[in-house]
């Protein structure tokens, strides 16, 4: 515990938690900042690079700081472009594998994915929790610009211009910590990032489960299936928590009609389509204990069964996954 509340990890949690709400208040801020900053970033580096060739085998001359620049601003690009990755899901992945695995495997390797994108991120910045595994490690990025900004150290060739020298009263050499602030931002959005990741797998398989749970439509046999109707998926008309998801819990009439739109989406008695009890958000949570969710949904689905399907004595098949996929025409 006392290491959870040290100053790294509460400023690890104060980044990623300041990404959240900025997330929150202006959706999509966080993807443009990543996208301009780096554009100017790509753009900085070909201008300094070109104009130190030009400068060099032109004129014989050139910039003493340009190398020591460019590797700093590639070193921004590639913490930046980690985070920007993540989320367009442009990151090389070896998944000839985890693509032969059934969907459900499928499903919890990408959760473990990004899981793992989070630890990496976690142990980068700040890795003196994993002494508490017995773990000999110590320090990370946090503790290492910490440092840097307490020593007051300059870079080895970039150096302040001199009216800021002046004005400012700085020291010649531009301070390491300025350079290295990519590390806890860079690092700390990049761990934002597979937490999005994460917490998105994870809400969309939950309101699928939720949705859909022990539902089914009848095979008819040879790999065909009975057409689509309202009763093969749960809904939630409940007002409150209809409003907040503009009609997703609907989600009979969404299937039913796919090309229905949300706030049109049609409402059905009982008798046509099962209804959940709660709405979407505490069914949610009451699917992540599974004791209660079963004692909640089994009667549910077994009446269910009991009234659309009374002609099928044995679901083991469809409880199995024994049965064909459909068949695509």
């Amino acid at each position: 515990m006392a290491i959870l509340m040290t100053t790294p990890v509460l400023v690890l949690a104060a980044i990623v938690a300041a990404f959240f709400l900025i997330e929150w208040k202006h959706p999509g801020a966080i993807t443009r900042f990543e996208e301009g900053l780096l554009a100017i970033l790509l753009a900085t580096i070909t201008l300094v690079s070109f104009t130190q060739v030009i400068a060099r085998y032109g004129f014989n001359s050139g910039w003493s700081g340009a190398l020591e620049f460019t590797r700093i601003l590639f070193a921004w690009l590639i913490l930046f472009g980690m985070s920007y990755a993540v989320k367009i899901g442009s990151h090389l992945g070896v998944d000839a594998l985890i693509r032969q695995l059934p969907p459900k495997g499928f499903r919890v390797a990408a959760l473990f994915g990004a899981l793992c994108g989070i630890l990496y991120a976690v142990i980068l910045l700040y890795s003196d929790w994993l002494q508490g595994l017995g773990a000999n490690a110590r320090g990370g990025a946090l503790d290492y610009w910490s440092k840097m900004y307490k020593i007051g150290i300059g870079l080895d060739d970039l150096r302040y211009p001199e009216w800021v020298q002046h004005v400012f009263g700085m020291q010649e050499r531009v301070h390491r910590w300025v350079a290295y602030l990519m590390l806890p931002i860079g690092l700390g959005l990049f761990g934002f990032r597979c937490v999005q990741a994460f917490v998105a797998i994870w809400q969309l398989e939950l309101t699928n489960y939720v949705e859909h749970y022990g539902l089914t439509r009848k095979h008819l046999g040879d790999g065909k299936y009975e057409p689509v109707r309202p009763h093969h998926s749960w809904n939630a008309d409940h007002r409150a928590t209809s409003w907040q998801f503009i009609n997703l819990q609907r989600h009979a009439d969404h299937h039913y009609k796919p090309a229905r739109r949300y706030p049109l989406l049609q409402t059905y008695p009982d008798s046509e389509a099962p209804q959940l009890p709660l709405g979407y958000p505490l069914m949610a949570l009451a699917a992540m204990v599974p004791p209660l969710w079963r004692r909640v949904m089994n009667p549910r689905v077994r009446k269910w069964r009991k009234d659309h399907y009374p002609e099928i004595t044995d679901w083991g098949p469809y409880k199995r996954e024994e049965l064909p996929m459909p068949r695509i025409r």
